[in-house]
């Protein structure tokens, strides 16, 4: 699972608890955003090169704030489509920001299918909002998505998202 995800994925998706969740502003608020970039997955294998697409939805609430969360991520590019995302909605929480600006997400409830096995949890990305378009960017060890059911490696995931749609660049605000 990149202005805002990994996504997601994430996914969207790269995935080590962080602290405390702060409020939020994600604008363009009530707003569907997609984000593709490449990136490479492991667990156990190796997949390079492969297109992550994330879509991640804000949804306004009374007082200004607004929630946001994944709800759709995908793999593709050779194997990299027998890589699978589940479990979404995947909430999206500011958990680091600098001057008034967001630049660490936590992306929580990640489920993810491996060719050698199953992860769920939480991944910590980094984002970037400072010229468009906004990132997401998936880094080893932060990333990582603890390892689920009989699993004993955690999916990694690595490289950077891009906001594709829509026109106007998302921002968010701590």
């Amino acid at each position: 699972m990149k202005k805002i995800m990994f996504a997601a994925a994430a996914a969207a998706l790269a995935f080590a608890t962080a602290g405390a969740a702060q409020a939020a502003t994600f604008l363009p608020a009530s707003t569907t955003s997609q984000f593709r970039g490449t990136v490479t997955v492991q667990q156990n294998i190796t997949l390079t090169g492969c297109t992550m697409n994330v879509t991640v939805a804000s949804t306004a609430l009374s007082g200004g704030s607004n929630t946001a969360a994944a709800t759709a991520a995908s793999l593709s590019g050779g194997l990299c489509g027998l890589v699978t995302f589940n479990s979404f909605n995947w909430p999206i929480a500011v958990t680091g920001s600098s001057g008034g600006v967001a630049n660490q997400l936590t992306i929580s409830g990640i489920g993810v299918g491996a060719l050698s096995g199953t992860c769920a949890g939480s991944s910590v990305v980094a984002w970037s909002q400072s010229s468009a378009p906004s990132t997401i960017t998936f880094s080893n060890p932060g990333s990582n998505i603890p390892p689920s059911g009989s699993s004993t490696n955690p999916c990694r995931i690595s490289g950077i998202l891009s906001q594709i749609s829509p026109a106007t660049q998302v921002t968010i605000a701590p």
